[in-house]
This record gives structure tokens, C-alpha cells and sequence, in this order.
């Protein structure tokens, strides 16, 4: 499930400085929002991935509307983000203040012949380094396959792993350059890197959709609550 948030910026800033602390910015306020569930003292991976500000060209504009979308496959953090929204309430998003005009829930199904693609970096780390999906494509593959099947028996309480999920999916690079993005978290800044892929699915199995279908709504890769590897359906 998913939450589009709009939000009526209350200052004009510069895409680079309100990037910079906005992945830190969003994570801290989810969690905040979501405070009651304990999920961020818990082991293991976090339910939640988001999306980057929309829409933004060059600078963000004092009183234009924007939307950011907050994904979850757990019912109860979407429950506790919509119930602690209040429209009007003023919002901090690192360099930037909001408004928030309304909010609003979707459920999206994906299904064999969609296509689905990153809006951020899928980030895939092995031994202390960035795996480059130009350089080393079948290992980026392989790792991000673990990682799915991973996320997906942790929260599932399953031990499915011998399966491929990306058996007849095609797989693009939307851009064929490795992505860098440097960011600041809590007690230090880090440089992120990854690459931006789509997914066509073709002729899947039943249980390579079922799992696809709530990975969706967690991200692919690693650093997914700091909003990388956010994944969008392709309206066809």
C-alpha cells in the first residue's frame, strides 16, 4: 500500500540544498509518525520506502503543491502515518517547509506484462563495496534476488529461496551510468551508489508474482528507508 502526501511549500529553495538532508529528513519523519510500532530499535529489515519530492526541475517554488509517496506492504504503518496526518500542519523537510494540503491511500497490483522501474538508485553492497550492475550485472542480479527473497521470508515468516525472480523479466538500465548520491544522516554524511532499472515482467510464476507484489512496496536493494531503490508502476 502507499500514501501520496501533498505538500504546499512555503519557501523557494535550490533542489541541491534541499536534497541534501531531505532522505535523512523523510526517515526521520516517518519514523517519528510511526514511533508506536518500535520498528526502529527492532533487528532486521524496516517495513517503508519512499519516493523523491514531485514534481521538481531546478528550484522548489514557494505555494506550488508537491507530492511525495510513503510505500508499506504493512497495514498498520500506513494506519499510523494516515491517522497522525492533520491537514494544514506545518512540515520540516530538511532545507525545506511544507504545508500539508491532504493525503491520500492506493493499493497498486502489478501483474505479468507490467513494468515496473526505479525513481532512485537500487543500491546493492557485498563485502564493503558498491556492486556496479554495468560491470558486474549477473552478481547485481543474483545479490538483489537474495535480497528480495530475504525481505520477503523476514517479514512472511517463509523460507522461500530457490527461486528466480527475475526468470522472463527483462531487466533496462534507465540510465547507464553508476548513480552517486551523497547524503547526511544523523551522525555523519555517506556517499551512496547504485543504478536505475527497470523490470518488465513476462510470463512469471505464481509465487515469483506474489513476492514481486510486496517487494514493491519495500524497495529494492539496500538503504530502502533512506529512499533508494523506490519502485513505480509504468502506466502503459
Amino acid at each position: 500500500m502507499r500514501i501520496s502526501i501533498k505538500l504546499k511549500s512555503k519557501a523557494d529553495i535550490g533542489v541541491k540544498d534541499f536534497y541534501y538532508k531531505f532522505n535523512s529528513a523523510i526517515n526521520s519523519f516517518i519514523h517519528n509518525r510511526i514511533s508506536a510500532l518500535n520498528l526502529h530499535d527492532s533487528k532486521g529489515y524496516k517495513p517503508f520506502c519512499f519516493g523523491n519530492l514531485y514534481p521538481v526541475k531546478d528550484r522548489i517554488e514557494q505555494g506550488k503543491i508537491y507530492e511525495i509517496t510513503i510505500a508499506s506492504p504493512l497495514p498498520q504503518v500506513i494506519s499510523e502515518l494516515i491517522l497522525s496526518f492533520r491537514r494544514g500542519e506545518k512540515i520540516g523537510v530538511g532545507e525545506g517547509f511544507f504545508e500539508l494540503c491532504g493525503a491520500q491511500i492506493r493499493k497498486i497490483q502489478l501483474k505479468r506484462g507490467d513494468c515496473i522501474y526505479s525513481v532512485s538508485p537500487i543500491v546493492i553492497k557485498e563485502k564493503g563495496h558498491f556492486v556496479d550492475y554495468s560491470k558486474e550485472r549477473e552478481r547485481f542480479i543474483f545479490l538483489l534476488n537474495r535480497n528480495l527473497l530475504n525481505k520477503y521470508n523476514f517479514f512472511n515468516k517463509t523460507s522461500i529461496t530457490s527461486i528466480n525472480l527475475f526468470a522472463n523479466v527483462k531487466i533496462k538500465p534507465i540510465k547507464n551510468r553508476f548513480l552517486v548520491k551523497n547524503i547526511t544522516t544523523k551522525d555523519k554524511d555517506i556517499a551512496v551508489a547504485g543504478y536505475a532499472l527497470s523490470f518488465r515482467f513476462g510470463k512469471l510464476s505464481e509465487t515469483s508474482l506474489k513476492v514481486l507484489n510486496y517487494v514493491f512496496d519495500l524497495g529494492f536493494g539496500i538503504k530502502n528507508t533512506y529512499g533508494f531503490g523506490f519502485m513505480i508502476k509504468k502506466l502503459k
